[in-house]
């Protein structure tokens, strides 16, 4: 196995980074408003980028992705991004099933690799991915971003530190309601051969990496409950097309275990009615609690035990140029950063090379906690974590 010390990491010259990206959908203009940022943002911190190319499977949105979000040409095989000498960097934003040719090829010739998450649709495709990149010693990055956003860390460093105490439980969540209308057409995300799972793998990737990294342990056990409540959806937005059944979950509890002690639970939904996008945490030791909502994003809340017993309770922490990560932002506490700055700030730290970016690794331990609860919601038992 390849230590973290011995990968490659050809961020340090002095020409920009030279970027191809592969898939031009949404997320495809998040990543490169994003790579935009970077010098605007971190400065000197990270190298000059360069975004090179940019493919997709309907080459006339490579075309107008390369248009709008400024690449310098598209093109209509991916090949031509991971096989090309111009290409320090390929960027794979494609739907979860072709993942995995992509980084293989890219792997195979020495390319760096960011990657959306989840990293695979399966825990086999996974570590085949983990395996190749590793042994081709390539730096590789999942963009599991939200372990970066600075209240995350913040909460990380106040545990790591004991201000908590000895940690007993976790709450965890992602929420969202954008599939909640019945007439929503059948798109890949809904295609179990295609995405691997529903909810708990699109957004229960996050919750269940920031679950594993705010605690820095492992979980080793879940027991998981799936619902499909919406069982069937048009094919397309033609009417009176015929309806495709869905076989991913639509919502999933689980009951988790860590290796260390802890216990907790992590809900799931994409059709939670009411709230557009929430994700959050509560996490509660001997000393105190932390919790922290999305919908409030720019607030750490934190409780302390050893506090006066006339003013305990709950107080909130503004972040501001004070706290990791919002250094790279605005001078003052509470001028407020959001959903873009959460990839800027990822991989402005994966170019930079410091390591303290995601890598393929944290993606397999979702993908690994992910394929135990579906072969727990599959049994009605509690399963080990592979």
């Amino acid at each position: 196995m390849t230590n973290a010390t011995e990968i490659r990491r050809p961020f340090q010259s002095d020409r920009p980074i030279r970027i191809g990206m592969v898939g031009a959908g949404f997320m495809a203009r998040l990543h490169s408003s994003a790579y935009l940022l970077l010098r605007p943002a971190m400065g000197g911190h990270v190298p000059a980028v360069e975004l090179m190319r940019i493919s997709d499977e309907v080459p006339e949105r490579a075309a107008a992705a390369a248009a709008r979000f400024g690449w310098r040409e598209s093109c209509p095989d991916w090949r031509d991004i991971t096989r090309s000498a111009d290409i320090d960097l390929v960027d794979v934003v494609t739907p979860n099933d072709a993942h995995k040719e992509v980084v293989l090829d890219a792997a195979a010739q020495g390319k760096a690799i960011v990657c959306e998450k989840p990293l695979a649709p399966t825990l086999e495709h996974a570590v085949e991915m983990v395996e190749a990149v590793e042994r081709a010693c390539v730096p590789t990055c999942v963009c599991l971003v939200y372990r970066m956003w600075p209240a995350v860390q913040l909460a990380r460093l106040l545990i790591a530190r004991g201000d908590l105490g000895s940690v007993h439980s976790y709450r965890g969540y992602f929420l969202q309601d954008y599939a909640l209308d019945p007439s929503m057409p059948f798109t890949w995300r809904f295609d179990r051969n295609r995405a691997g799972a529903g909810s708990i793998g699109d957004i229960g990737s996050h919750a269940i990496d920031l679950a594993e990294f705010l605690l820095d342990d492992e979980i080793v056990s879940v027991f998981a409950v799936t619902r499909t409540i919406i069982s069937e959806r048009p094919a397309d937005e033609t009417i009176g097309a015929r309806p495709v059944r869905v076989e991913v979950d639509d919502e999933a509890d689980l009951l988790i275990k860590f290796a260390a002690g802890p216990q907790g639970v992590i809900q799931t939904s994409w059709i939670s009615t009411g709230t557009k996008t929430d994700w959050g945490f509560e996490i509660r030791g001997r000393k105190g609690a932390i919790t922290f909502s999305w919908s409030r994003a720019n607030e750490l809340r934190l409780y302390l035990a050893s506090d006066p017993a006339e003013t305990q309770g709950f107080k909130t922490i503004v972040l501001g140029p004070q706290h990791p990560n919002a250094e790279y932002f605005w001078p003052l506490p509470g001028l407020n950063i959001g959903y873009q700055e959460a990839f800027v700030i990822t991989l402005g730290h994966f170019l930079s090379g410091d390591g303290d970016a995601p890598t393929f690794r944290e993606g397999q331990r979702a993908t690994a906690v992910i394929d135990a609860a579906l072969r727990s919601a599959e049994s009605g038992t509690w399963k080990n974590v592979a």
